[in-house]
């Protein structure tokens, strides 16, 4: 799908009415799951859901991939249907990660609703940050907190979109409605968010080009970012895409074996997501999909030995 920005020339649609808009900025934008600002009036855009009041859509960009993930998974539609893959790159790999964390769908699918999950799969490709599932961060060779300097200078942190803490005035909300209603589904139970992501039959693979170095937003000579995020809840994930995609996935495993999962009653839990490095590659899309691994994980075709390089 194309999520559209306030500003984007080109939205006409085949069908006729308007594309939803989204604020590019912490609070609106689409990669985050936020719901659209644009149209909206007081009969509300055709066919679209909107509030009572008639003052906004409501309508998350989450809800945009869990009505397309909806329509592909019924059988009498679509009864030939073996793989089901919600693939995104850089800001849409930043999508796919936090919609993949949060979406019902690894539950229906889980309990035997529709398609079997082993056959449903996201892939998060160089994504730009990560919602974190805990609070620690790599700093100085060893995992912690951040430090009371670098709370203060950026105390959100860990709030949602670069974590799973609730907004100071209210340990139920986080600003974004798509994510009040899972974490309200999952009784505010961050546990139980994190079994389900980590354990219960999820599939993600995490991608990441080993020539995504760059460590400017804006181009500087053979520096080419392509809009590397720069805040500060951004550089406390890392310096640059890749270092950004090795801190997180470790982090996974730093999840895993913590001793609320070990509560869980599984004995030496296994990580069913994935990492792979694509060698020589960048920040382009193109090269990272047609690349052996990503046709791999795409469409499940068998794949060479990963390099490293």
């Amino acid at each position: 799908p194309r999520f559209a920005n306030l500003g984007d020339d080109d939205l006409d649609l085949i069908g006729g009415g308007t594309a939803l808009q989204w604020k590019d900025d912490h609070d609106g934008a689409w990669r985050y799951g936020s719901d659209a600002v644009y149209p909206f009036s007081r009969q509300g855009p055709r066919d679209s859901p909107i509030s009572q009041k008639g003052q906004q859509p409501k309508v998350s960009s989450f809800d945009g991939i869990d009505t397309m993930v909806q329509a592909l998974l019924n059988t009498s539609h679509f009864r030939s249907l073996e793989r089901l893959v919600v693939v995104g790159h850089s800001a849409g790999g930043q999508l796919v990660q936090r919609w993949a964390l949060l979406t019902p769908f690894w539950e229906n699918v889980a309990h035997g609703r529709n398609l079997p999950s082993k056959r449903m799969h996201a892939i998060v490709a160089n994504p730009s940050s990560y919602c974190y599932l805990i609070p620690e961060r790599w700093a100085n060779n060893t995992w912690q907190i951040p430090g009371n300097d670098a709370r203060r200078n950026c105390p959100d942190y860990n709030k949602w979109k670069w974590g799973l803490d609730p907004l100071p005035s209210s340990n139920k909300e986080y600003g974004v409605r798509y994510v009040n209603e899972a974490m309200h589904r999952l009784d505010y139970n961050l546990t139980k968010l994190k079994y389900r992501f980590l354990l219960e039959r999820t599939h993600v693979v995490y991608m990441i080009g080993a020539q995504d170095r760059c460590n400017v937003s804006q181009p500087d000579g053979w520096c080419k970012s392509h809009g590397l995020e720069t805040t500060c809840g951004d550089e406390l994930q890392g310096r640059m895409r890749l270092e950004r995609h090795n801190v997180y996935y470790e982090s996974l495993g730093r999840t895993l074996s913590s001793s609320l999962m070990n509560n869980s009653g599984i004995h030496r839990p296994q990580l069913a997501h994935k990492s792979l490095k694509i060698a020589k590659v960048g920040h382009d899309h193109s090269l990272m999909f047609h690349s052996p691994q990503g046709m791999h994980a795409i469409f499940g075709k068998p794949t060479v030995k990963e390099d490293t390089e």
